[in-house]
């Protein structure tokens, strides 16, 4: 296999993978929707109380779009990226494992900081990724799995609380998180020298 078909196969595996992280970063503000009530009467509580599950995730991704994205550009969009996922990932077995509502509100904050830089960065690889009419098409792809994920949401929600319970709708992010994260890791080209002085100083 020639260079050049490496290297076109490379970053549509790579939009494939991004399109995952983004998929999962907006299906969690509307898949938790229909869980609530089974979510009320785990924690005996009322739906009032359980809805916070979703205002901290909305919120908070809200207000860490921009500055997540920002910290692409000083550090390196696929390093802030992949720190996103593993946050995402990490904060979704946090929310499974969540023994109160407040670990799972909290856990929630978490997993926005982390779902905020899926999404945001994820759009600045792809279009770095690809150029002319490829880069048309595959922000096209990128823009009809944002609208498939929100729309999908409610129903995967509702799926996966029935038939496993309502921890299962986090922990269903885990292997897919793992799984793309390693993906991007090995499709997308970036030196690794920011990162490091953003996490050990120097």
């Amino acid at each position: 296999m020639s260079n050049t078909v490496r290297s076109n196969s490379r970053k549509w595996w790579a939009l494939f993978a991004l399109s995952l992280g983004v998929f999962m970063s907006l299906l969690d503000v509307t898949i938790v929707n229909v869980a609530l009530p089974i979510m009320a009467e785990s924690f005996k509580t009322n739906f009032s109380n359980v809805q916070w599950v979703i205002s901290a995730y909305t919120i908070s991704y809200a207000v860490v779009i921009l500055i997540v994205a920002k910290l692409g550009d000083m550090y390196g969009r696929k390093q802030i990226y992949l720190i996103s996922m593993v946050i995402f990932v990490v904060a979704s077995d946090i929310n499974g494992l969540a023994p109160s509502l407040l670990i799972l509100n909290i856990g929630r904050v978490i997993q926005a900081f982390g779902g905020a830089g899926l999404m945001s960065l994820a759009l600045a690889l792809v279009a770095s990724l690809f150029d002319g009419k490829e880069q048309g098409m595959a922000l096209g792809i990128l823009g009809s799995v944002m609208g498939i994920s929100t729309v999908s949401g409610p129903l995967i929600g509702d799926i996966l609380s029935e038939s496993f319970g309502w921890t299962s709708i986090f922990y269903v992010n885990i292997p897919i998180g793992i799984l793309a994260g390693i993906l991007v890791y090995f499709t997308t080209k970036q030196n690794m020298v920011k990162v490091r002085k953003l996490i050990f100083g120097g």
